[in-house]
């Protein structure tokens, strides 16, 4: 039988250099990132034989590029929400996106599994290569730091998550690892949880996804360190 996956693409659209938008190069880059995702679907398919569809969950641009950006997945669209508001923290929009999942029935339309991706990310063909569509993990892009360390969480007199008012869980190990949560892949064992909001939390989501399931159920895209 034929494995389905829904490829989730949420966040900010034309996005240059953290929160630049609406430039030409970010015009330019997110034709790339696209692309890329284009690319990727059409790999994996081939690759492992699954089925993916997409849904969009984003930021307005303008409408023109926000037509333009729909366009490119016409082909694999099952549904899409273009946000035209200011931005939302990523916990809240994390949120709302998969309340309107829930709310679209999906996770009773057969999939496999929900692979989440930022719209703004270039997909190298490495990941083509590692991307595994396990039944039984569920599997982050990759580990930025532990706890403790300086850039992203802890290692400040606020012990807050780098230079954002995010206080570090105090119950937390802080020899565990701070994830890269752009790109989170959850297959249907997890479904529940997921949707009972319990495994994505920023780059918390492995502390707080240990709180549920075993670490042996947890894996990584690349396992080597990265700044996200």
């Amino acid at each position: 039988m034929t494995k389905k996956m829904l490829m989730v693409i949420i966040g900010e659209t034309y996005r240059h250099c953290r929160h630049t938008r609406g430039t030409k190069e970010s015009y330019r880059l997110q034709k790339l990132a696209t692309q890329s995702h284009l690319d990727f679907i059409d790999s994996v398919s081939n690759r492992i034989g699954m089925e993916i569809d997409v849904c969009l969950y984003v930021y307005s641009m303008n409408q023109d590029w926000d037509n333009e950006f729909v366009e490119s997945y016409r082909h694999k669209l099952k549904f899409s929400k273009i946000l035209y508001r200011p931005r939302l923290g990523e916990s809240v929009i994390q949120s709302r996106c998969l309340s309107a999942i829930k709310d679209k029935n999906t996770e009773q339309q057969d999939y496999d599994s929900i692979l989440f991706i930022r719209p703004d990310l270039f997909l190298k063909d490495y990941f083509k290569e590692v991307f595994v569509a396990s039944d039984d993990k569920i599997t982050f892009a990759h580990v930025n730091e532990i706890l403790s360390s300086n850039k992203h969480c802890g290692g400040n007199k606020a012990n807050t998550l780098g230079d954002l008012p995010i206080p570090i869980p105090t119950d937390a190990d802080p020899g565990l690892p701070a994830v890269s949560h752009q790109i989170f892949y959850v297959p249907k064992k997890f479904f529940n949880l997921l949707f009972e909001k319990k495994l994505w939390h920023e780059h918390f989501s492995y502390y707080e996804s240990t709180k549920h399931i075993n670490k042996d159920e947890i894996s990584f895209f690349v396992d080597t360190f990265h700044s996200s």
